[in-house]
């Protein structure tokens, strides 16, 4: 109850999810993986709702996939950078510009990644909302 009040949207989409078949639960768990919603509280959710192992597993996977790859990233730019000002070295131009233009993509891919999960899950849930008729 007191997870609906507060993300009652994803919590819906959660529950949509297992009554779908397989697909749909994989899709939607993909999504929620690419959004903001906290892995802890899906986790949770996921476990009283009706959605199996098997889409659960595979979509954690995928939707995980993008946020790993930002952080490893992160981590390998933020070693670059302390290199730099504990090696007493310096970059080149080229070495300047990779991890400008590095950082500015893993922004908009994480950025890009956030807006396409919360569309998505918007329109399955509009989707849902309309093949349901109102009582």
């Amino acid at each position: 109850g007191w997870l609906e009040k507060k993300w009652p949207q994803q919590i819906a989409l959660i529950k949509l999810a297992g009554r779908g078949g397989w697909f749909q639960q994989f899709r939607v768990v993909a999504l929620l993986r690419l959004s903001p919603f906290p892995y802890v509280m899906f986790n949770y959710v996921a476990t009283i709702t009706q959605i199996n192992f098997t889409p659960y597993i595979c979509g954690s996977v995928v939707g995980m996939v993008p946020d790993a790859l930002v952080n490893i990233y992160s981590g390998r730019l933020i070693l670059a950078l302390a290199d730099l000002k504990y090696d007493q070295r310096r970059m080149t131009t080229v070495e300047i510009v990779y991890n400008v233009i590095s950082a500015i993509v893993a922004v908009l891919i994480g950025v890009g990644f956030t807006v396409y999960a919360r569309r998505a899950l918007d329109g399955i849930q509009s989707a849902e909302s309309a093949q349901q008729p109102e009582p």
